[in-house]
Formats: structure tokens, C-alpha cells, sequence
């Protein structure tokens, strides 16, 4: 049966340092690595298991909407994704959740509550996992999958300021 140390995070990120932040934070909650383009997140999509991709709105090679959605279509089945931008504003996020993003944060977001998304948006593609191959693994945990009010209450416990993630992932 899958656990937390089978889910990949592929983060999509081109400025050096903060995909340097966005690295170390992933690797607080399981594997991870670190692509700086699109076409790069897709090969990675296409030969290796990923679960779980943190994405950057304003990459060179795509932009917004149009980069998700063809993120979204590059793997089947398609990761779980987080969208990390400063090219998406409070309002916005309505386009990016319909195109598939599982979260939505703006840039810059604080560690203790990027780590809490990230870990949240991995044991939902673990329970998308489970929930896919239920009847290979028969397991009663298939069933399980992650709602509003458990991200809601695990942030709560985790003592977040008010305001660290937005209201969209709560």
C-alpha cells in the first residue's frame, strides 16, 4: 500500500531563490525536486511518478490558465496541483480551480503554512491513489480522501496565524 514516502512533489519555479526556498520547504513533507520552465515540469511528468506539483504562474516558456491546463493534460492521471504565484491575485484564483489546481497561494507565503498546503495537497494525492487502486490494494483506507474541514481543523491545530493561508484552501 502507498504511504507519504511515495509521493513525488515536482516544483515549477524560475527564479533561483525562491525555488530554493520552495525545495527545502517541500522536503519537510516528502521527496522533492526542482524544475525552472514548463517544458521541463512536462518531461518530468511524463517519465517519472509525480503526485504532487507546485506551480508558478509566470514561468518563461508558459503563463496562467493556459500553462495549467496543459500541466494538467501532460500526465494521466493528472498530479495534484498547488498553484504559488505573484501573478495571481486574491479574486483571481476562480480560473485556476477550474482548470484543475487543487490550492492556490500567493506569493510570498509563509514556510509553516506552504509546509501545511503541501502536506495536506500529498495525503490527498495519496488518497487519489488509494481511491484508483482500491481494488488492487483492498484496503478500507481507499475510501478515505481529505475535505474542507479536515485541512481546516489540521491547520488550526498546527497553531497557523490567521490569514497564513488563504481562505480558498481552508
Amino acid at each position: 500500500m502507498p504511504t507519504l514516502a511515495d509521493i513525488h512533489i515536482l516544483i515549477v519555479e524560475d527564479h533561483p531563490e525562491m525555488g530554493e526556498y520552495l525545495l527545502r520547504c517541500a522536503k519537510k513533507v516528502t521527496r522533492a525536486c526542482l524544475v525552472r520552465t514548463h517544458s521541463a515540469a512536462v518531461n518530468k511528468l511524463q517519465g517519472e511518478k509525480i503526485s504532487v506539483v507546485l506551480y508558478d504562474f509566470g514561468l518563461p516558456d508558459a503563463t496562467g490558465i493556459d500553462g495549467l491546463r496543459r500541466l494538467m493534460i501532460a500526465s494521466d492521471p493528472s498530479p495534484t496541483v498547488v498553484v504559488h504565484s505573484a501573478a495571481v491575485s486574491r479574486g483571481d484564483e476562480g480560473p485556476a480551480y477550474e482548470a484543475g489546481a487543487f490550492a492556490v497561494l500567493p506569493k510570498p507565503t509563509q514556510a509553516e503554512a506552504l509546509v501545511a498546503v503541501l502536506r495536506v495537497a500529498c495525503h490527498n494525492a495519496l488518497a487519489s491513489d488509494l481511491r484508483r487502486g482500491k481494488r488492487a490494494w483492498k484496503s478500507r483506507t481507499s475510501s478515505w480522501s481529505v475535505d474542507r474541514a479536515e485541512v481546516s481543523e489540521y491547520l488550526s491545530r498546527r497553531r497557523l496565524l490567521a490569514g497564513a493561508v488563504p481562505q480558498e484552501v481552508l
